[in-house]
């Protein structure tokens, strides 16, 4: 009876309802439930946005709190435990207003095989320890600075289908080792990187540094590399921007490594660098 209840309740109720007892917590958390979406601000205040429905294009009974730092542990952890062990999200999204810093407070969540299906933004990689394997259908992740092997080396990844990734120092060699594991997975068509790199300005550096990997280099066209993995439907662009190619979101030395359709033309590279 008590089951049946609660798939009546809302999300503010249900939370309510495990502090009056151990028996209610347990039937609680006897029960999963669905949550569209997650938006988590880190900021002065910090914002935490939960859209728990979502019909026909309608956001309906969103919650929307703000919190200071001193409410992190005792509230915001244990809330954000609950939901993440509890529910089945489709997204989470983590945003720093400041700076490319992670929340911390992330160590401290609880429990473990978290159901989340597309993560956005800044989190720790420890983070994804927490996830249930193949849970992560898409990832669009942004880094100060990337550590493949840090990120790369958690079970979970391998069931990510589709990546996006921003960075503001990627060297070469870091994106071709995503590129490989991308290979690997085969990963969808669009999983991209966009970084900054100083470290090569000519794009004789990029083609050693691909050629040190054992990739073959089927085309060469300006700036664009056209790499040649062991996946034979797909191929890896590397793109370097030029001068005259920068835009307002890029700046010079932006490195742009997308996976391709192995078919790909060359007067289609832009169809796929700029989207």
């Amino acid at each position: 009876m008590k089951q049946e209840c609660l798939k009546w309740m809302d999300l503010k109720t249900k939370y309510q309802l495990r502090s009056t007892s151990k028996t209610e917590r347990r039937v609680v958390n006897s029960q999963k439930f669905y949550i569209h979406v997650i938006r988590l601000k880190i900021g002065n205040p910090i914002t935490l946005s939960i859209c728990p429905n979502h019909t026909v294009g309608l956001v309906t009974d969103e919650i929307y709190v703000n919190f200071q730092d001193e409410d992190i542990m005792p509230t915001i952890v244990p809330l954000l435990s609950f939901i993440f062990t509890n529910a089945r999200i489709r997204s989470l999204y983590c945003t720093n207003t400041a700076n490319f810093e992670t929340p911390r407070f992330f160590t401290h969540l609880e429990g473990r095989g978290y159901q989340i299906r597309m993560l956005r933004g800044l989190f720790p990689p420890s983070f994804l320890e927490k996830c249930a394997l193949n849970s992560i259908e898409r990832m669009v992740y942004d880094v100060e600075s990337l550590h493949s092997e840090e990120l790369l080396r958690h079970p979970v990844i391998d069931g990510v289908r589709f990546f996006t990734i921003f960075c503001l120092d990627c060297s070469v060699s870091e994106c071709i080792k995503v590129g490989q594991k991308w290979m690997d997975n085969d990963v969808e068509i669009g999983s991209r990187i966009e970084t900054i790199n100083d470290q090569y300005q000519q794009i004789d550096d990029y083609i050693e540094a691909v050629k040190a990997q054992g990739w073959k280099i089927v085309n060469i066209a300006g700036k664009t590399l056209q790499i040649e993995t062991k996946n034979r439907k797909k191929h890896l662009l590397l793109r370097v921007l030029q001068d005259t190619e920068i835009r307002i979101h890029y700046k010079e030395g932006t490195i742009i490594f997308i996976v391709v359709p192995a078919d790909i033309q060359q007067n289609d590279y832009e169809k796929y660098v700029g989207s």
